[in-house]
């Protein structure tokens, strides 16, 4: 089905359609993960033995590198957020910056995943909770929150200069 765009609407795979695609990324990506940590997991060792480090507080060239990649993040989460501003215009600020969060951390591994994973491997809860769940689900959130004030801000002082 298209809609008067042209494009294909969402409701044009059932519901099916989309848990068998999640679930063969899902599979296809676990089964990839698998197979790199036999082939490179030892080697990787090799590598780094005898290497050292750097620990905090890191050297300026270190945080400067920091500070420029992380750019990567904010320009997926304002891409993300873009998106859904335009999947759904009538959704609140406050629902677009909670949905982008859950789908930023998802797609990280961090939503669950990670949390779970640790805990499964024998973490104490208390460090799971607060690496895993607090520290990521809040600089996210803080991220994509700034990232959708700073784009609802610049919207309406454009709208309003017209």
């Amino acid at each position: 089905m298209k809609n008067r765009y042209g494009r294909r609407r969402l409701t044009a795979v059932p519901l099916w359609g989309w848990l068998v695609a999640s679930g063969c990324a899902a599979a296809l990506g676990f089964a990839l993960h698998l197979l790199s940590q036999e082939l490179f997991s030892n080697w990787t060792a090799d590598q780094i033995a005898n290497l050292t480090v750097l620990k905090p507080p890191y050297p300026l060239h270190v945080m400067l590198i920091g500070v420029l990649t992380s750019m990567e993040y904010g320009v997926a989460l304002v891409a993300l957020y873009a998106l859904l501003l335009y999947a759904a215009p009538r959704s609140t600020a406050s629902t677009r910056i909670v949905v982008t969060t859950a789908l930023a951390l998802a797609i990280k591994g961090t939503l669950l995943r990670a949390a779970i994973m640790n805990l499964a491997l024998g973490l104490p809860m208390k460090t799971v909770v607060l690496n895993e769940i607090l520290v990521p689900w809040g600089t996210w959130l803080a991220m994509t929150a700034l990232a959708a004030c700073v784009i609802e801000v610049i919207s309406e002082v454009t709208r309003l200069s017209e």
